[in-house]
């Protein structure tokens, strides 16, 4: 599995940029454990940022680590051509 970042330079602070970072390591080190604790302290509009960036593997990972009121809330705020492919 690997997690490709469209366009990186999307995430407009350095809060932004450790938060994709960590979530990205997460996945890709397949640890789920810190997935849930990452997606646990995150704000909806954070994880809809990053989620606009990660292949399609990915986004399902999260999709179904998140709790369902954030998952639908996180579904607003992605982009739409995503949100038709998830």
């Amino acid at each position: 599995m690997l997690v490709r970042a469209r366009n990186i330079t999307l995430m407009t602070t350095e809060e932004d940029r450790q938060f994709h970072a960590s979530l990205t390591s997460a996945l890709l080190s397949e640890d789920d454990a810190a997935l849930a604790t990452i997606l646990r302290d995150a704000r909806a509009a954070d994880i809809a940022e990053s989620f606009n960036l990660l292949d399609d593997e990915d986004r399902s990972r999260i999709f179904f680590a998140l709790p369902p009121p954030t998952a639908a809330e996180v579904m607003t705020l992605i982009d739409e051509a995503v949100r038709t492919d998830v």
